[in-house]
This record gives structure tokens, sequence and C-alpha cells, in this order.
């Protein structure tokens, strides 16, 4: 709010705390009614005018980075620029080569994400990092380098395929940083980055920016 920007966070379908019904919602729906969710509360914003449809940005980190990355793929034209940290940009490649513990369990990650055997097709359409061509707008990237979520492999895979697609992009990888950014001068300096890069590409309106309160006022 302090750079002017209206900030609105989603719990969409699968997400915890609002019961079984709602969190199995989200089985198997990456990319799919997860993602419509997201698309759902963007367009919400902009018909009770709160939000103005040529300035939306949309932003995230670990998941939330993979559905900030979706988003621009799978609906370009709704956003003006967007950024993630610690994103998953190809979720065949996390199934196959990651081998993380969280993603360890074949079974577990059927039910919850799909099957690296036969949903690749699905899995694929909805990886960021295969479709880079359909994004038109600016994209920041960030991620480190001693990640153990989710590798750094797919902030590099996503920056070659936006390299590739000639899409506006900006990278930044943080050695030795993990994916909690845990050192404070790391999380300032990705944050002001960010925050930087929205005001360029966002431009946001500078009447509506706040003000300091001065003694008077308190």
């Amino acid at each position: 709010m302090s750079r002017g920007f209206t900030v609105f966070e989603l719990s969409h379908r699968g997400s915890k705390g609002y019961g079984r019904k709602f969190r199995e919602a989200g089985y198997k729906q990456l990319g799919r009614a997860i993602q419509d969710d997201i698309t759902d509360g963007v367009e919400w914003l902009i018909a009770e005018g709160i939000a103005d449809p040529e300035r939306i940005g949309i932003f995230g980190i670990g998941y939330g980075g993979y559905a900030a990355l979706q988003g621009l793929t799978s609906t370009p034209e709704l956003f003006a620029a967007g950024a993630s940290y610690a994103a998953i940009s190809d979720i065949v490649r996390l199934l196959d080569d990651d081998n993380l513990a969280y993603y360890g369990i074949e079974a577990v990650n059927k039910a919850l994400i799909g099957s690296r055997w036969t949903d690749r097709a699905y899995l694929r359409e909805v990886s960021p990092a295969h479709h880079a061509d359909r994004i038109k707008v600016p994209v920041l990237l960030g991620h480190g380098t001693n990640d153990w979520n989710y590798n750094i492999r797919h902030t590099d895979n996503m920056a070659s395929a936006l390299e590739k697609a000639g899409v506006e992009h900006e990278v930044y990888r943080y050695r030795g940083e993990s994916h909690e950014l845990l050192d404070e001068r790391t999380r300032i300096d990705f944050f002001q980055k960010t925050g930087a890069f929205f005001e360029r590409h966002l431009k946001p309106d500078p009447a509506h920016i706040l003000r300091p309160v001065t003694g008077s006022e308190k």
C-alpha cells in the first residue's frame, strides 16, 4: 500500500483451513480450477472498480510463484507484469527429476498433482516453462542457489524459455540462499527489486500513494 498498490491474496480451492471438501477440490487442479479461482478473483476486483484492468500485476513465492507464471501464460491479457521467487516452472521435471521428500511418494503425487506416467500431457500443458511464448509482459524471476524445495533449475529453465521467446525479463540468483529468503540482506534486496519492477511496469497513480502523517494529523 505504501507504494500505491492494492494487494489481493486469494485462498483458492485446495487451500488449508477451510475443511476437507475445499482442500480436495484442488486435487489435480494445478493450472486448471485453482488458476481459475485466481482469475475469477482478479476479474471480481475489476468489476468492483477496485483494480485498474490496465495495471494489474501478479506475484508469488514457491507454489505462488508457479501460479504467477501460470497466470501469465494462461491469461496473458489479464496482467501488465509478473514476478516470482523460487517458483516451479515445470511440473513434469519436478516429479521426474527433483526427487524431493515432499513430492517423493508417487501415490501422493498422483492424488494431489497428477501422475508423472499417465498425466504427462496435462502436467506439461500447465507448466509455464513450456509456454513462455504466450507471455506478453515483463517478468522478474528470483531464486536461491540452495533452495531445498524447488531446485534453481526451474528458474534457469524459465529464464531460458523467456529469452528464446523474446520476452522482456530480469533474473536474480542469490548464492547460498534457501527457499525461504532467510538472509535479511537477500530478502531486502529481492523485495526492493520487485517493488521497483512493479513501479516501472504498473505505474501507480501518484494521487493514490499514501503520504506520511504529520504531527498535526496524528
